[in-house]
């Protein structure tokens, strides 16, 4: 009952949210998106879209893949970002990028820049947690690479990007991270970049949205054509 519940309450914002932009002669575009894209990649993009269409009101929220595809289908939001290509016939995909997940570690740690998965199970390890999709695609390709996680000295799971990193950045271990999300601490030389003999996961992202709304949604027709043209290098 509680997540119809809260269906309902975002409808209702929903609601007074058109009403306010109809009264403001304004439109407004509700974004769900992956933390890893909301923080890293769409600000720069979205910066572009208003240039274009300055009166287009963009709200954007952060959530994970299966709970954007959820908010697509109720109405609760018009355009999604995801890591997965959905299922789901309702919605329409459009694959936007792909990006490494990479192995980083703190600037001083002795480590080689390609090593045997021995060497990474002696060190300590901080993850996200394991409700996220980067997770699960760290944890399939270490079981492709025969690494039994029960033998990993994983010291954090956290829930955040960004904590993850700054754990990272304090000298604490090393993790698995988009590349999107530590490009600028590889470029000042705050982290390091490492590679583990195998291990070479990647993550696709996918713009989504209903298909009976493209046609009836003026904003999101325009939001969606703008982005295709611009595409990822719009990105930050």
């Amino acid at each position: 009952m509680n997540k119809y519940a809260k269906n309902i309450l975002r409808a209702y914002d929903n609601m007074l949210e058109d009403l306010e932009r109809l009264d403001n002669e304004g439109s407004t575009v509700r974004i769900d998106c992956t933390p890893a894209i909301a923080t890293y990649a769409l600000p720069c993009a979205i910066y572009k879209i208003r240039e274009k269409y300055p009166n287009m009101n963009i709200h954007l929220n952060t959530n994970h893949s299966e709970n954007i595809e959820d908010g697509i289908l109720n109405d609760n939001y018009d355009i999604g970002f995801v890591l997965k290509r959905p299922d789901d016939r309702d919605l329409i995909a459009h694959k936007v990028f792909e990006d490494d997940i990479v192995a980083v570690a703190p600037a001083n740690l002795p480590l080689e820049r390609c090593i045997e998965k021995e060497v990474l199970q002696k060190q300590n390890i901080i993850l996200l947690n394991g409700s996220t999709r980067l997770r699960e695609l760290v944890d399939e390709k270490l079981t492709e690479l025969g690494i039994n996680k029960e033998r990993l000295k994983v010291i954090f799971e956290l829930d955040s990007i960004e904590s993850v990193k700054s754990t990272v950045l304090s000298g604490f271990g090393v993790s698995f991270l988009p590349y999107v999300s530590v490009k600028k601490e590889l470029y000042t030389r705050q982290l390091q970049r490492f590679e583990v003999k195998g291990y070479q996961p990647r993550y696709e992202v996918y713009l989504v949205y209903k298909k009976e709304n493209f046609s009836n949604n003026k904003e999101i027709k325009n939001f969606t054509d703008i982005f295709k043209q611009i595409g990822t290098k719009a990105f930050c």
